[in-house]
């Protein structure tokens, strides 16, 4: 018989070990996203203007108010009463239909504002396609959740890769017969519908769906407004940047930070965001036993920085000879914009883990404050960049703003970890040592730069990247060699999985007869 202690241990090998192969698989296809999202920004410069991105991110920061209407962020509801989703869903699947509906009709109420303050006609257009993308979205803010509780990682990870195929695919060919702006939002309406029909089909085929039942709905509501509002914060922590950056300068100007943000928000947004659909129902099954929700919350917020901080700072290193080499002339003036956003996003690995945690926890309200900081200290930054640009250009002093302002916000998600999850400071403060790590790595290719005493071509930053990753590997493992103990975990867990459907595969031996026995 086993021991309760045996199925406690059992309980933490099995969880470490999705957590490990979701992150895998999450790792993985995020990056394999960034390669194909880079490839589409290389073929969308060739044939877009920077006018023609900032006039998409115009129209983003304004409908950007509209999505306080939606019902997305929702869905961590499903995850955090995982127990309950077969009884929830149903009446969630009528709630996310009705605001998004709701959203829809607030987004056309606000085109013409938009199309005054910007005086372009065409913000109206751009912010209605988007906006008709939100009821497509309800399949997914429900079926989601499902894979989620389900610990099916890979599905969800190989769902959001074949998303940004169908996206960066669809705005290029767009693009290439002459759609300008238009090329970089009905992508996302069809984007929309592919995952929704994905979803569908990795889970049969089949919405929980019921009739409407309203005398339930309240149960649902005081939470899931709590975590709707938290999404919207998060979004205008993106937006409302863009809406500041285009109200202070040009559409060129708006274009070229809108485009070095794209660019820039793919090694940590793009991975951070795909990651908390890991971590957030990992993090919910641990909510009810406090000490190893700390410890894993603590040890989560390490390695995800370890991966995430040396990535942006490669960026920031490799912008300028990257941009030079690989985009025309007429996004030169991003390049400052990516190196310094770059910078300042590696504090988003932290960000994700706090809000992962306490949308867990069930903890809402210290959410939606974490997001309200973030957001707020990223706004203030950019407007306090934008008075200081020239009419001659410099918005870089823009992205300089925000950079400041997200790595501002890490002593405090640090706090944050700290008094509501009783986070060992000890550990927490690991995430600094990553980061110091990462930096200090750099040593190598700058001195191989050094060396050789001029630019060199995509095959030198190869190089230099090489050898940063391979002095980074070393520094690791004469300062902290348990780091590798993740890809060890990872081959035991492969290893253990094949044992496992290798015994299954053999029949049972047939039990002897009463009278041999």
């Amino acid at each position: 018989m086993v021991s309760a202690a045996a199925r406690a241990e059992n309980g933490r090998q099995s969880m470490g070990g999705h957590a490990v192969r979701g992150a895998f698989w999450t790792v993985g296809m995020s990056l394999g996203n960034k390669v194909i999202t880079l490839v589409g920004q290389v073929a969308l410069a060739w044939f877009l203007l920077p006018r023609d991105m900032g006039v998409v991110a115009m129209a983003a920061s304004v409908i950007a108010w509209a999505t306080f209407f939606t019902a997305s962020g929702i869905d961590d509801l499903l995850v955090q009463r995982h127990d309950t989703y077969d009884r929830d869903a149903p009446q969630i699947l009528w709630i996310s239909l009705g605001f998004n509906f709701l959203a829809l009709g607030v987004a056309a109420a606000l085109t013409p504002f938009a199309s005054r303050h910007f005086g372009d006609a065409r913000v109206g257009k751009l912010m209605l396609i988007q906006a008709a993308s939100w009821p497509l979205t309800t399949i997914t803010l429900v079926l989601r959740p499902k894979l989620a509780n389900l610990l099916r990682f890979r599905a969800i990870a190989l769902t959001q890769f074949g998303q940004g195929i169908v996206f960066t695919c669809s705005a290029v060919v767009l693009a290439s017969f002459g759609w300008g702006p238009y090329s970089l939002v009905w992508p996302i309406f069809i984007a929309a519908g592919f995952t929704a029909l994905m979803l569908l089909l990795l889970l049969g085929g089949r919405l929980p769906l019921e009739r409407p039942r309203p005398s339930r709905w309240g149960s649902y509501l005081a939470p899931g407004m709590m975590l709707m509002v938290g999404n919207f914060v998060s979004i205008m922590a993106v937006q409302v940047p863009n809406f500041i950056v285009g109200s202070f300068l040009d559409e060129r100007r708006t274009g070229l930070y809108a485009w070095g943000y794209l660019v820039a928000s793919q090694a940590a947004f793009l991975l951070v965001h795909n990651l908390r659909g890991l971590f957030t129902p990992l993090f919910s099954k641990l909510k009810d036993d406090a000490a190893r929700l700390a410890e894993a919350v603590a040890k989560s917020a390490y390695l995800i920085t370890a991966i995430v901080a040396p990535i942006c700072l490669l960026q920031a290193f490799f912008a300028k000879p990257l941009i030079s080499e690989l985009f025309p002339d007429r996004w030169f003036r991003a390049a400052d914009v990516v190196f310094w956003l770059s910078l300042g996003f590696g504090a988003q690995p932290v960000a994700l883990i706090a809000q992962s945690a306490l949308v867990a926890s069930g903890r809402f309200a210290q959410a939606l404050r974490l997001a309200v900081v973030q957001a707020g200290l990223i706004a203030v930054g950019v407007a306090l960049g934008c008075l200081q640009v020239s009419v001659q250009g410099g918005v870089e002093r823009a992205a300089m703003g925000a950079a400041l302002g997200s790595a501002l916000g890490l002593p405090f998600y640090l706090w944050v970890l700290r008094r509501e999850l009783a986070c060992p400071w000890s550990r927490l403060l690991d995430t600094l040592k990553a980061v110091a790590l990462a930096a200090l790595a750099f040593l190598a290719p700058y001195a191989l730069e050094r060396l050789r005493g001029r630019p060199g071509g995509l095959g030198a930053m190869a190089l230099e990247a090489l050898l940063y990753v391979a002095f980074l590997a070393l520094l690791y493992r004469w300062v902290d060699p348990s780091i590798f103990g993740v890809l060890a975990r990872l081959r035991r867990d492969r290893r253990a999985a094949a044992t496992h459907a290798t015994q299954a595969a053999v029949p049972a031996e047939a039990p002897a007869p009463a009278e041999a026995r």
